[in-house]
């Protein structure tokens, strides 16, 4: 039998699946930078509290932060998603593999 498929899509989605991982390590390192940007900005602010927590949300270090910890969440999700559709491919790929294998039973 044939397992030049279970090898490649299982590396696939091995590989998928960590760099998914990878992905969603450095959004929630970016996220956490932002939040860090936004208190330092937040302190540095004179006001009210609320003055100062619109002062430190729309300061341009933390808009830039921010955004960068968006895109990098929005990279995530799409290796998550890809990861996830090579793991059905490979499913898919067992569930023939094993459907060919009793049929053959069966003759």
């Amino acid at each position: 039998m044939d397992n030049s498929g279970e090898n490649s899509l299982a590396r696939r989605a091995g590989a998928a699946l960590v760099a998914a991982a990878r992905a969603k390590s450095e959004a929630e390192r970016l996220t956490a930078m932002a939040r860090r940007v936004e208190a330092e900005c937040f302190l540095r602010a004179d006001g009210s509290v609320e003055q100062r927590k619109a002062t430190a949300r729309t300061h341009a270090r933390y808009v830039a932060a921010e955004d960068e910890a968006l895109t990098a969440s929005s990279e995530a999700n799409v290796k998550r998603a890809k990861a996830d559709a090579f793991q059905l491919l490979f499913e898919e790929w067992r569930s023939n593999t094993a459907l060919r294998r009793a049929e053959m039973t069966l003759l």
